[in-house]
Order: structure tokens, then sequence, then C-alpha cells
């Protein structure tokens, strides 16, 4: 009832509940930026202000190019190219408790086990040893790991296999309060989402440490491991190659010839 009693006497919902919000993100020893992104969400749900797009103010893509017109690949450019996977769901909607990544798919194979075959693949195919991570969440990290032992050669050569996510305060519909449960401190809290990759490479390290080995470029890093996500939006097909040459301007969202996204994004 603190947060609005003061501001039913003058002090805004943000500026009664914040100070709570930034003490309980501290104390866990969230980054700087993990906390500055939620404080921007958290200061756009208090305002009030209407987040829903219309349907009818968006507009159709109006061309995309076809794979016949791209140009030629050039696979070197994947040695200055990570594939990042998003892996920080559970299946809780399945009746799961753990990553949704941990499915079965196909012939007793996960969606783990597939994209660590298909990044196998790639370099084989390539002759290119493609860096590969992936955005787990504390939720998924530990099943996500221990499952992935078992290829030992998927982990780059001087780069962790895993950053995390933040993690995000719940926040009380009712008062705008955060979330407590003394007997389940883990469920105070949630993965903040696909929207967090940024917050979460530049809080935990990994943008500076790609950036000083030298990679310029994210594969993939919009395309979450799931039943709707599992294609990586490089397969064998051209990517870094032709926007390279072309020099158009990264990040790029569309695919008129499948469901799968197809989103890459600069690193630096």
């Amino acid at each position: 009832m603190g947060a609005v009693y003061s501001y039913l006497f003058g002090e805004s919902p943000f500026d009664a509940s914040w100070p709570a919000y930034e003490e309980k993100m501290r104390a866990e020893g969230l980054s700087n930026a993990a906390i500055a992104a939620f404080k921007y969400n958290f200061k756009m749900l208090t305002s009030g202000a209407n987040l829903m797009i219309p349907g009818e103010s968006i507009q159709p893509v109006e061309s995309l190019p076809d794979y016949a017109s791209l140009t030629t690949e050039d696979p070197a450019l994947l040695k200055s190219t990570v594939m990042v996977k998003l892996n920080g769901g559970l299946g809780t909607g399945m009746g799961l408790e753990k990553a949704k990544s941990l499915l079965e798919l196909k012939e007793g194979r996960n969606f783990l086990d597939f994209i660590a075959l298909q990044v196998e693949q790639m370099r084989s195919a390539t002759g290119v040893p493609l860096a590969f991570m992936l955005m787990n969440s504390f939720a998924t990290s530990a099943d996500t790991l221990a499952h992935l032992a078992q290829y030992p050669k998927l982990q780059t050569e001087g780069l962790p296999l895993e950053f995390q996510q933040n993690k995000a305060p719940k926040v009380v519909e009712a008062d705008l309060a955060p979330a407590a449960w003394p007997t389940k401190p883990d469920c105070e809290w949630c993965p903040p989402g696909h929207g967090d990759l940024y917050p979460a490479m530049l809080g935990s390290g990994t943008l500076e440490a790609l950036l000083a080995k030298g990679y310029k470029v994210l594969l993939s890093p919009y395309l979450p491991i799931s039943p709707l996500g599992a294609v990586s939006c490089a397969s064998s097909g051209p990517g870094p190659g032709d926007d390279a040459a072309s020099g158009s301007v990264w990040p790029r969202v569309g695919s008129r010839a499948s469901r799968a996204q197809r989103v890459c994004a600069r690193v630096g």
C-alpha cells in the first residue's frame, strides 16, 4: 500500500514504486544495463501509455530480394561471425519444468541436439570454425549445459558456451509493488524475454569479449530455440556474404519463402 499511498498524494506511480525495484535488483547483483532496461520498461508500464500497435498502421514489406539474385557466398566472412541462439524459455505451457528446447523432436533427438548438429554441419561445409553461443536464462542454464556436454566440440575456443539473460522482478498488478514470495524467492523473478539480448550481452561482458576477438556480426540473434524457431537464419545459404557485399545495413528481418525469421545484427 505504500506506493499507492504515495502517488495518491502527488507522487507519480513510477517515482513511488521504483526505489523498491532498484534496491531489489542491486541486492541481487544485477548489472547496470539490466537495471536500466527494466527501469525503462517499468516507466512505460506506469505511464499509462497505449503501447499497442494498431493493425491498420502496419504496412507490408514491398519487396524482398530473391535467392537467385543474391551475390556469391563468401564463407570467409563467417570467421568474424558468431551464431547466437536464445534458449531462455521453459515449457511450462506444455506441462514441463525444464527448457522447452529439451522436448524430443525426432528419433530421440531434441532441439538442442539438432542445433548442435547444425553448427557442426555448417563448420564442416564451410571450412570455418563458426563461433556459437547460447543465451540461456537462470531457469534453463543447468539443464541445457548438462545435455550439451555430449557435444564437447560445440563450444568455441576462448568463448563460453553460454551467457545468461538477465532476470526481471515480477510486478504485482494491484499496487505495482515488487512481488514477494519468501518461501520461493526464485518465483519473484522472470526472464525478461528476447529484447534482453543486448542488455545481457553488455552487462555480462559478452559484447566486450566478442569485440576483443574480432567478431563483428551476430547471426540469427532473435531466433529462439522453440517449436516455431528452430531454424537458423543462415542455414547454408547467403547471409553475411550478401549483406557485406551490398553494403546494406543490418538488422534485416523477413522471409517470404518460409515462416522462419531471418534476422541478423551487427555487433559493432
